[in-house]
């Protein structure tokens, strides 16, 4: 039981960090898109630089919803 404990405490840990990652890489992709789209000079290549930066924020979002929810499942494992 005690191996069991220590091992779902430390996932529970790995989870609170990586969800924290994905919020700091998130917001860096977020603001680098901004500042990428800047750059370009042709409105097509704008809506290419916003559509992308886009995408890439929602994968970081669906990163940092994974990582809750495997929080709230080793939560429950403990109780």
């Amino acid at each position: 039981m005690g191996k069991d404990y220590k091992f779902i405490k430390n996932q529970i840990k790995v989870a609170q960090i990586r969800a924290i990652g994905s919020v700091i890489i998130g917001l860096m992709v977020l603001f680098g898109g901004i500042y990428f789209v800047e750059l370009f000079e042709t409105e097509k290549e704008r809506i290419i630089g916003i559509t992308v930066t886009i995408a890439l924020l929602f994968l970081f979002i669906i990163a940092f919803y994974s990582n809750i929810r495997a929080i709230k499942k080793y939560k429950s494992f403990l109780e």
